[in-house]
């Protein structure tokens, strides 16, 4: 029982350390889905999409801006 104890013990003290190693990631992605700041090229703000609804498609990807550039940068490569 005492062995169980422990190890809940270390589990909670990985858990805690590897959340705080985490922040600055997090912050990041964050950042990155608010802005531009990590965007390579000026892509997202060139496309033209053919309807509404692909651009709100588009926009609504669970993905960061730099994702989002890199989707299209594989999909258009000669842009």
């Amino acid at each position: 029982m005492s062995d169980k104890v422990e190890d809940n013990k270390e589990v909670k003290k990985i858990t805690t350390k590897d959340d705080t190693n985490n922040n600055e990631e997090i912050k990041k992605v964050l950042d990155d889905m608010d802005t531009y700041k990590y965007c390579k090229t000026d892509i997202l703000h060139k496309v033209k999409f053919e309807s509404s609804m692909d651009k709100y498609v588009f926009d609504s990807l669970p993905l960061t801006n730099s994702q989002k550039e890199q989707l299209l940068l594989d999909l258009f490569p000669n842009t």
